[in-house]
Order: structure tokens, then C-alpha cells, then sequence
């Protein structure tokens, strides 16, 4: 349920280092001097001093070289796997581009808008309209809230961007939408003018899908307008300081991209109210050359002495087979404003590692606040997370909670006042429990005071724990793993920022789940609802709930359902609730359902455990799978245990992306397809659901590293599509996947004289035309067993083929993947922008019939919107207006209405009725009348042929669709009557029959087929 996640690629550490190193540079961000370091080494601690020199030591000017890309040793633990979030968008490189996605944005921006308006639109015009969810939540980074005004505070969403209320969170209001970035790291008030705002850009919670941030901005109008200030190569800001007694001085803790070398890190300064930036501090792990520089987490200020300042750095162990080794963790002081620095966390006697080696301190979250026994001594708080083996794998992974320090003079000593022996109940019970970072130290990890309160402090974790004496004793105030597992959404775990408002004792706690308040103490909980900052994962259509809908649809009667980072599955329209309900738990993965049975539903979560329904009369999501202990009367989620398991995920120890593929077969509603290092097939068993399920093994191992199935880092399948089938009703099955970090399409072949159960043939389908990138989606095509389109991720340089934007992020094949075109408008001004494309949907409602439009209406899914090409691939134009540029990470098409799952911003949707017009000619002129219908269709129902009469003879296209819009087949007539041959693979079910004169007025009529 709860994030593991690992973004942060490898630290290069030297053989055998022994020194800490310090560079100070007093130039302007943008023309950094160097100088020399000179280490003097005492018996207490080190201290570091910068003096400057004429001539430059060849060791402290040396570049720094790129760090080439490098994999873990195999058998990584699982928690490496939502890493692929970052990576795919960084590959071949460690990093993303810092300019790559402003870049990106600036194209996005510059292309023409396509808006699909016409009379077949439900709406006067085709914009974005946002659907919620708004009482859902997502992934919450940062609160700022106003010194005197406790209804008017700041909220920083992981890929949501930054909201501000005026009335307690009653009404919200985007402020950085036109931001050319979307996660926020920090926010910080102005201690002296509350209307001034500054924000630090891109999330430091180490998870894969903290998206790179542009730098450092500030509004002196409470957040209308904007300036952006610079450092804008940082990608990462973790804290913003400004001086209580001078403005002008503003300090910013910045632990940098996710590279090893990357320069930006460290603690900057400016002394002229942003004008100009020097940094300050910056620590290095290594000597020379091969030295690297080491991120800060964190920074707080002496309420006494605004030139004491301590920062924590933070040198992260990320990977699978990596030593519990990093010597360059912990705290440095400076007392003269930051001219000098000393490592203060290392010093003999201080007592601060509380019985561990200082080398497996991990972060370390601050907290300097005033002394309720000697104000003028203020106290420091230290929360340590340390850096332990993986009790599975024994890799260096789990960052737990070490220990809670205090002291009044850090030089001195530090005294522990909570340690890794204090324990949360896990599972809503006593029998297990967990420490207060549940190996998560990296993700939930901090510490606040209660500013009018000055004994009473708060540490973040997995919950945020309270005490009213200075840390002596402490009580659980928010109780999120019990309330979880008891299927309770009055909490959620995983805390990454707390604050008081103005005056008062309500507590704002932001996490995963959006925003809480409690204003005693946690006694009890609010969800602060209103914003619309959900990650989606993927979105799925709830066809059998939509069947009877008349078109055009009107946008109310949408009904949609998909997976969630951390808030489970989530539905619309399932119930009377005009938002989104909570259907399921954990990670939310894929969503499948049955179009010809709306009580048929599949949803999965992190790591590919499958659910399935058999009716939707309680959609209450069951914590314990299949076991009912909550509600035995309720229809209850049955889990399949279908074929891997790790500490208790699946079946087995192979290895699958963390939200791996899962796609139900439409035509049959029965067989599931999914994917880890090889294809299974899964017949489900909606009648009798207790029964043990069939699994095939449908492919030989096509993914990860060759015979070794179980080495969790080097690929897995990505992406699964349904094409063409045989006469025997089997689908052509086309998949994408990642090998040792390079990428693999493969697809199977038709042969009929196969028995039904027996394991396809598989090609590779990737022989020539394809980067050497991350497949996120592939599509087949229905009719043409040899056509299929797929898409990659990626933003940086392609080294084999040279620049991606020579060579696109879409392609397509007509030769059964011996060639591949781009179609993604290549490096023109019209063509797709330079960003990752992570899905895509071809609208073939958009045919109408035409063999000459087949693949021309392609619509994508990018990190920076959404794109439409109606001439297939060749130019390509912004899809409607009303949507910021966001990242949609899924895309799905119903009727007239197109979806889009934002991953940080909710759902939107757009009535895309319009397109299917245009792109069969009809223009936006209204038609006064339509008088075109289909009189009769008989027999009804049908199974094999169907008569069909017309209220006029007119040249006629006549097709028929299933329930997801797919045409299954067309023919013409000049005539009033016609007669339509039923396909022999057609099944059992609801159809529309589609009917379009020459003027292009449709008409339809539902058909029910027996067989």
C-alpha cells in the first residue's frame, strides 16, 4: 500500500576515501569561481575553510564526467521497480534533462489548437472540462500558511502545481499552471511581508515520479504573478530560508537532480533579495576528479542568530547490491552566516549516532525552535533515518527510523529522546507492527513545532506522531495504517507536510491522500476537499454501466474507473456520488471491464496482484481481499493468485514492472492477459469465483535479463494490445517490453491448427526503424493482423540513433514490425513535441467506413498534454483548449467522449463528437433538420443475418460497432433496405448499428446478437 520508492540512480563512490571536501564559490550562479579547499583536520571535528588563490589546483578545477548509465547488481529488491517512472523519461542517461521538459513545453505550446466542434458535439465548443476527482487526493509536498489569516494557506502538489484557499479550503485556486513546471518542492512566506511568496520547484521525496522542477520563484502579490528568480538548473529545491531580520538575505537548500555529478547541489545564498545566487556550501563524497557532489535535505536557522544556520546532507544508497556505506551524510553548521562550515555530526563523544556507524545515516529532517527552560538557548531536533539490509534480499535498501535527537549546543552533545524501538500497530492490530518509517525514511520523513506551543513537536512518518514535552513521551495522532486497513479514509499514511494556521490549533497535515485538518489534536480528522490533484495510473471506461446511454452522451453520464498512486482504484459513476469513489486499495494499477456485463470488473494493484468482481451491488473496497472479515454481508473483491509472488504480493519470485499490464479480451470477457518477464494468459471464472483459476504461460520469456527471469531490474513487459484474430476467434497478441535496459517488440503468430490452450508462436517485431527507448503503449490493429502502432518514453539523447527528436516518440508498422515509421511528425514545426508519449488512442470512429482514413485520427497522451493528428502522423496540433499542459499519463475513448488521466491533476474530459465530423468532411454548419433514420432492424435479435430499413434511398454507409466504439464491419447501400452478413466471430452481446447518408446525418439503432 505504502510507497517504497526509489528515483535516485547510483552515488560514485572512491575505493577508499577518507576526506570530506568543501567548495565555496562567491560568483553569481551563472559565472561560478572556484577555489581552492583546504581541509584542516581536528580531534573534535573538521573544519573546513575556503581560502582563495591565484592559481587554481588542478583537482578542484576538473570536470566532473558524466556518469555513463549503469544498472544494479541483479536480484534487485522490489523496491527498485517504481524507479522506472524516472527512468524510462531519463534513458539512456541518469538524469532527465534539466531544459528537456521546458523545451518540450515551449513546442507543445506553439502548435496550432485543434478544437472539434460541430453540431455532433454534446456542447457549444470542445474544451477540457475537469471531472474530479476531488475528494480522492494525491500526493501533497508542501503547506505554507498565512502568519495572521488562518483561512488563507498554500498547498504544493507532487505533479499538481500550487493551490491557494482564502476560506479554509471551502474554494481552491490554481496559481501555476502556466508554470513550465508542475511539482512543487517547498513553499516559504516571507516572514516580514505575507504577500510575498517564494517556491521551490520539483519534489525531494525520492520517488520515482518526483518530476524535475525549473528553479526558484517568487510573488510579491500573494501568488497572481510570478518572477522567476533562477537556479533554475537546481531540478530539485528542498527548503527556502529568508532571514526574519533582513529580506534581503534568503537562503535555499537545494539537493539537486538525480544524477551523481550533477553541480547544482548544495546551500545557496543571496544577500540581494534573489538578484544574484553564491553558494554557500557544497560537500563532496570522493577526491579530484572522481569526486561527486552530495545533495542537501534540509536547513533551519537559530531563531536567535540568523547567521547560525545547520544543513543536512544526504548521500542516498539507492541500489540493489550497494554497501551500507555513506560516510558523507550529516549535519554541517555555519555561525558566521555561511562563511565557514563544520561538520558538527561526527564529533567524538557527541553521542549523535546513538550506537550506530555514522556511515548508514540516511536523511535527517531539522527542527531549530526556542527553549521553553532557556529561550535564549534554542533547542535542535535531529530525526536520523539509518540505512539497513533488505531483510529478503540483503541488499541496502530500507531506510527505517534511527532515532530522534535534541540539544542545545550540537558541538557538545546530543541527547536521544525516541529510538528505533518505538512502534506502530500495522494492519489495524497489535499482532504486527512496524518502526515510524516502515523502511520508507526517504519518502516520509520531518519534523515541525507548534509555533505558539514551544514543548510540543510533531515527527512525520508513515504517521505523524505528537509530543507536549519536548520530546519526552509521544502519542500516534493520526493512526493511518489502522484507519486504512479498516477501510477508514478518515487519515492516510505516508506524511510529508505539516502546519498550524494562523493562531489557532488546527493542524494541516498533507500526504498522499490529499489534505487533513484536526484542530484537537487528532482526536479527530477532516479531509479538506476541493482539489483535484489525483495521479492516475490508467483509466478505463465502465462499458456495461454506460451500454443504455443515448448519443451524443452528455458528459454526467460518464463512467469511468482506474488505478491511483496510493489511493487504490477509484470509480465514477458507480454509485450516486457525483465525484469519484474509493473501489479499492493500494497502488491502483490497471482497470479492465466487460462490455456485455456491467458487473464484471477487474482492477489490480502495484506489482500485478489481479481483483476481479462478480457484481457491483457494494463496490466497498475489502482491505483482506477475499477474506470478508469487514463486511461478510458485501459482495467482496476475489484476488487471483495468479502466478508470481514476492513477500506476499503474487505468486511467484519473477519479475514485473510495478503497474504491469493487464488487459481483458472484449470480445469473450473472459480471458485476461497480463505480463511479468513472460506472457500469461488467465481464464476467468465470473460463475464460480471461488474455484481455482486456469493460467497459461502464453510467451517464452521475452523480457528481463535472458534465462533469468527472477533479476528484478533488467526489464520486464510493458505494454500488451489485442489485434487481429483467426477464424477460431483467437487475437493476434503484440507486446512491448525491456531487456537489459534496451527495448523489444514482439508479437505472435496466427495459426489456426493450434489447440485453444496451447502457448502462440512469437516473433521479435522490432527488426528496423525503432529508438532504443522505453515502450509505454502498443495498439493493434483489429482488422489488419499486420498493422500495429506503439509508442515510447524518453526525453534525452538516443546514443545509437542520435537525437530523439530526429526520430519521434510514435510509430507505426504494416509489415508485422519488419519496418517502422515515424508518425510522430519528426523534428518539424508541426510535429509532436519532444517528450515522452505515454498512450495514445486511434480514433476509428473517426472512419466512418473509409479504408483510406484507417490510422489517420491518432490521439496521444504526452508529459506536456494532448495531441491530435487527423492525416496520420504527418502534422500534428494541441487537442482542445481549457487543459494546462499537463502530464496525461492514460487516454480512453467512449462514443463521443475522450478521457484523460492526469498523473498530479485529476481527470479531464473532452466531447470529442466534433473530430468523428470533421474527419469524414462534414463541416460545422448546423443542419436545420434531421430526418435520416433507421425505420426498423429485424430479426432483434440476430445471430446471423440482419435486415435493416432506412427512411430515405440515399447512397448509405452502414456499419457496426460494439460497446467501446470498435467498427467490426461496414458496407454500402443506395437503397431504403439492406441486408448485413453477420461476421462468424461476432459474439453474444449489445452492438450499435450505424447509419450515415450522404449528407453525413447518422443515424443508430442497438442490436442484440445471439450466439
Amino acid at each position: 500500500m505504502h510507497r517504497i520508492l526509489i528515483v535516485i540512480l547510483f552515488f560514485v563512490l572512491a575505493a577508499n576515501v577518507s576526506s570530506f571536501a568543501q567548495e565555496k564559490n562567491n560568483a553569481p550562479q551563472s559565472a561560478p569561481k572556484k577555489s581552492s579547499v583546504h581541509l584542516h583536520h581536528h580531534k573534535h571535528y573538521r573544519k573546513i575553510t575556503a581560502h582563495r588563490h591565484s592559481k587554481k589546483n588542478k583537482a578542484d578545477t576538473a570536470v566532473v564526467p558524466r556518469v555513463e548509465r549503469r544498472y544494479p547488481t541483479p536480484g534487485s529488491s522490489g523496491e527498485d521497480l517504481n524507479y522506472d517512472w524516472y527512468r524510462q523519461r531519463a534513458f539512456p542517461n541518469n538524469e532527465i534533462d534539466p531544459n528537456a521538459y521546458a523545451n518540450a513545453l515551449e513546442q507543445a505550446k506553439n502548435l496550432p489548437v485543434y478544437e472539434p466542434s460541430s453540431k455532433f458535439t454534446t456542447q457549444a465548443n470542445s474544451s477540457w472540462q475537469q471531472i474530479g476527482p476531488y475528494k480522492i487526493g494525491g500526493r501533497v509536498t508542501a503547506i505554507a500558511t498565512h502568519p495572521t489569516d488562518s483561512n488563507t494557506f498554500y498547498v504544493g502538489g507532487a505533479a499538481g502545481g500550487l493551490w491557494k484557499t482564502t476560506d479554509h479550503g471551502m474554494t481552491w485556486r490554481a496559481l501555476t499552471d502556466n508554470f513550465s513546471a508542475i511539482s512543487v518542492g517547498c513553499i516559504t512566506i516571507d516572514p516580514s511581508d505575507a504577500n510575498t511568496i517564494y517556491l521551490g520547484m520539483g519534489e525531494c521525496n525520492s520517488s520515482s515520479d518526483s518530476y524535475p522542477g525549473n528553479g526558484l520563484w517568487r510573488s510579491t502579490d500573494a501568488g497572481n504573478n510570478w518572477s522567476l528568480l533562477g537556479l533554475s538548473q537546481t531540478q530539485y529545491i528542498s527548503k527556502v530560508i529568508v532571514s526574519p531580520t533582513n529580506r534581503n538575505t534568503i537562503w535555499v537548500c537545494v539537493p539537486g537532480p538525480n544524477a551523481d555529478a550533477d553541480s547544482n547541489r548544495g546551500i545557496w545564498k543571496s544577500t540581494d533579495f534573489g538578484a544574484t545566487w553564491n553558494r554557500s556550501l557544497l560537500v563532496r563524497a570522493g577526491k579530484g576528479r572522481f569526486s561527486t557532489p552530495v545533495p542537501a535535505i534540509d536547513l533551519v536557522i537559530n531563531p536567535r542568530d540568523t547567521n547560525d544556520l545547520v544543513a543536512a546532507m544526504w548521500q542516498k544508497v539507492t541500489s540493489a547490491g550497494t554497501s551500507v556505506y555513506v560516510p558523507y551524510n550529516g549535519l554541517w553548521r555555519t555561525r558566521d552566516g555561511g562563511a565557514d562550515w563544520n561538520r558538527i555530526d561526527t564529533i567524538t563523544g557527541s553521542g549523535f549516532v546513538n550506537g550506530i556507524s555514522y556511515k548508514r545515516l540516511s536523511r535527517i529532517s531539522l527542527l531549530w525552535t526556542l527553549n521553553c527552560l532557556d529561550s535564549a538557548t534554542p533547542v535542535l531536533y535531529a530525526v536520523t533515518s539509518k540505512v539497513d539490509k533488505d531483510p529478503i534480499t540483503g541488499y541496502a535498501l530500507a531506510e527505517n527510523f534511527c532515532a530522534l535527537f535534541k540539544t542545545n549546543n550540537p558541538e557538545s552533545g546530543w541527547k536521544v529522546m525516541l529510538d528505533s524501538s518505538y512502534r506502530l500497530p500495522f494492519l489495524g492490530n497489535n499482532i504486527d507492527s512496524v518502526d515510524l518509517f516502515n523502511r520508507q525514511g526517504g519518502y516520509d520523513n520531518l519534523i515541525v513545532g507548534n509555533p505558539r506551543q514551544c514543548n510540543e513537536i510533531y515527527i512525520g512518518g508513515i504517521d505523524v506522531i505528537r509530543s507536549t514535552d519536548a520530546g519526552a513521551t509521544w502519542t500516534n495522532i493520526t493512526n493511518a495504517y489502522p484507519h486504512y486497513f479498516e477501510n477508514d479514509r478518515t487519515q492516510h499514511s505516508d506524511q510529508h507536510a505539516l502546519a498550524f494556521t494562523a493562531g489557532t490549533n488546527d493542524l494541516l497535515n498533507g500526504q498522499d491522500g490529499g489534505v487533513f485538518n484536526t484542530r484537537n489534536f487528532g482526536a479527530t480528522w477532516s479531509r479538506i476537499d476541493g482539489l483535484p490533484i489525483t495521479m492516475f495510473y490508467h483509466l478505463e471506461p465502465w462499458y456495461g454501466g454506460m451500454a443504455n446511454v443515448a448519443d451524443p452522451m452528455p458528459i454526467d453520464s460518464l463512467k469511468f474507473f482506474g488505478g491511483t498512486q496510493d489511493n487504490g482504484t477509484v470509480g465514477h459513476g458507480f454509485t450516486a456520488n457525483t465525484d469519484w469513489d474509493w473501489i479499492n486499495r493500494g497502488d491502483g494499477g490497471q482497470a479492465q471491464s466487460d462490455p456485455n456485463n456491467s458487473n464484471h470488473i477487474v482492477t489490480s494493484l502495484q506489482l500485478g496482484k489481479i481483483f476481479f468482481r462478480t457484481t457491483i451491488d457494494s463496490l466497498r473496497p475489502n482491505l483482506f481481499s477475499d477474506n470478508g472479515n469487514h463486511d461478510p454481508s458485501a459482495k467482496k473483491w476475489y484476488e487471483m493468485l495468479t502466478i508470481m509472488r514476492r513477500r506476499g504480493i503474487t505468486d511467484s519470485s519473477e519479475a514485473c514492472a510495478f503497474i504491469p499490464p493487464v488487459v481483458l479480451d472484449k470480445q469473450n470477457g473472459v480471458d485476461l492477459y497480463t505480463g511479468r518477464t513472460s506472457i500469461y494468459r488467465i481464464k476467468m471464472n465470473f460463475t464460480d469465483p471461488d474455484s481455482l483459476t486456469n493460467i497459461w504461460k502464453w510467451s517464452p520469456q521475452i523480457a528481463g535479463a535472458p534465462g533469468s527471469p527472477k533479476l528484478w531490474y533488467y526489464g520486464e513487459v510493458e505494454a500488451i494490445a489485442l489485434g487481429a484474430r483467426d477464424n477460431n476467434g483467437r487475437p493476434m497478441i503484440w507486446t512491448g517490453t525491456i531487456n537489459n535496459g534496451g527495448r523489444n517488440i514482439w508479437r505472435t503468430t496466427l495459426n489456426e491448427s493450434l489447440p485453444a490452450d496451447s502457448m502462440p508462436k512469437w516473433i521479435r517485431a522490432d527488426v528496423a526503424g525503432l529508438p532504443g527507448l522505453f515502450p509505454t503503449w502498443i495498439r493493434a490493429s483489429l482488422r489488419d493482423s499486420m498493422a500495429a502502432y506503439v509508442s515510447f518514453s524518453g526525453f534525452n539523447t538516443d546514443t545509437a540513433k542520435g537525437h530523439i527528436d530526429s526520430i519521434g516518440h510514435l510509430f507505426r508498422t504494416l509489415d508485422g514490425g519488419k519496418t517502422w515509421k515515424s508518425i510522430s511528425g519528426k523534428n518539424t514545426a508541426v510535429g509532436l513535441p519532444n517528450a515522452p508519449v505515454n498512450a495514445f488512442v486511434i480514433d476509428t470512429l473517426a472512419e466512418h467506413g473509409d479504408s483510406t482514413k484507417r490510422g489517420q485520427c491518432i490521439i496521444a497522451a504526452m508529459d506536456v498534454g494532448v495531441f491530435i493528428t487527423t492525416d496520420g502522423g504527418n502534422t500534428w496540433s494541441q487537442l482542445g483548449t481549457g487543459m494546462p499542459h499537463l502530464v496525461v499519463g492514460t487516454l480512453t475513448m467512449y462514443r463521443n467522449w475522450l478521457v484523460a488521466g492526469t498523473h498530479g491533476r485529476s481527470a479531464w474530459a473532452i466531447d470529442v463528437g466534433g473530430i468523428n465530423a470533421v474527419s469524414r468532411g462534414v463541416t460545422n454548419e448546423p443542419i436545420a433538420t434531421n430526418n435520416f433514420t433507421i425505420t426498423s432492424v429485424y430479426p432483434n435479435p440476430a445471430s446471423s443475418i440482419i435486415h435493416v430499413r432506412l427512411s430515405a434511398t440515399s447512397p448509405t454507409t452502414l456499419e457496426l460497432f460494439d460497446l467501446k466504439g470498435v467498427p467490426l464491419l461496414h458496407q454500402q447501400t443506395n437503397g431504403a433496405t439492406a441486408d448485413i452478413l453477420l461476421p462468424g466471430n461476432i459474439l453474444t452481446g449489445t452492438y450499435i448499428l450505424r447509419a450515415i447518408n450522404s449528407n453525413g446525418e447518422p443515424a443508430e439503432a442497438k442490436v442484440q446478437i445471439v450466439r
